[in-house]
This record gives C-alpha cells, sequence and structure tokens, in this order.
C-alpha cells in the first residue's frame, strides 16, 4: 500500500478510558492504527480462541497495509474484562500486578506472531493517568 502508519494501538473499547487515552497516543505517536476490544491487549490472551484470532487479525491487517514498526499494548485499571477491580478485592497494587502479568502474556503472544513489531506495554487508570511499563 502507498500509505504507512508507524504505530497500532490495541485498547479497551471502555468509553470511560477513550479521551484521556486518546489524547495520550495522539500526542505520543500521532497517526496510528488503532484497535478497541473488550479487554484490549487481554483480548490476544483470552480463552476464547475466536477473540484471540480476531485480535491477532487485526494485527496482520495492519502490518499488510500499513507496516507499522511498534505496536502499543493497554490494559487498565477495573477492567470488566477481567473481572473488574472487585476482582482483586480492590487492592490496587494486586490488580496492577496482574496488569502487568496479562501483559507480559499478551506481548509474548503478539511477539511469537509478529516478531518484527517493538513493542511498549502500558497501564491506564481510571483518573486518565497512561505508565508504560516495563
Amino acid at each position: 500500500m502507498s500509505h504507512h502508519c508507524d504505530t497500532i494501538v490495541i485498547r479497551c473499547m471502555d468509553f470511560r478510558l477513550r479521551k484521556a487515552f486518546d489524547a495520550w497516543a495522539d500526542e505520543q505517536y500521532g497517526d496510528y492504527d488503532g484497535v478497541g476490544m473488550a479487554g484490549g491487549a487481554r483480548a490476544l490472551i483470552d480463552t476464547d480462541p475466536a477473540t484471540r484470532a480476531t485480535a491477532l487479525k487485526q494485527f496482520q491487517i495492519s502490518v499488510e497495509l500499513h507496516t507499522p514498526g511498534r505496536a502499543v499494548l493497554t490494559v487498565h485499571q477495573d477492567c470488566g474484562a477481567a473481572g473488574g477491580s472487585a476482582a482483586f478485592g480492590k487492592d490496587a497494587a494486586r490488580e496492577r500486578k496482574a496488569c502487568e502479568t496479562d501483559l507480559h502474556a499478551a506481548d509474548q503472544v503478539l511477539r511469537k506472531h509478529f516478531p518484527s513489531l517493538t513493542t511498549v506495554l502500558v497501564i491506564q487508570t481510571l483518573d486518565g493517568t497512561v505508565t508504560v511499563v516495563s
């Protein structure tokens, strides 16, 4: 194709996060391919094979059409796809650890299928804070 973007972003479809996340992503990456799925990056590790396949298909289409070199994988606090904050007994540290674990697992899946993509792992809180994790 004759058009290119450097980045593909997968984020949760949750409306509570969209404005703050989009402002952050626009500032960091400019034009990017955006994928919105329940759970964001967790879709790559979902127990439902169809969900995983749908998420991977979005990356495949982006790579084929727009040749990005970077993927931004995101999850967020109080995500219903992970049971919400209540699933962690409202323990913020436990929830954060689970977010990081899920991001790293999603990263491994993505790298297996698209080894040429570099990845950025991101957690967003409900107050709009976006944090890159390693």
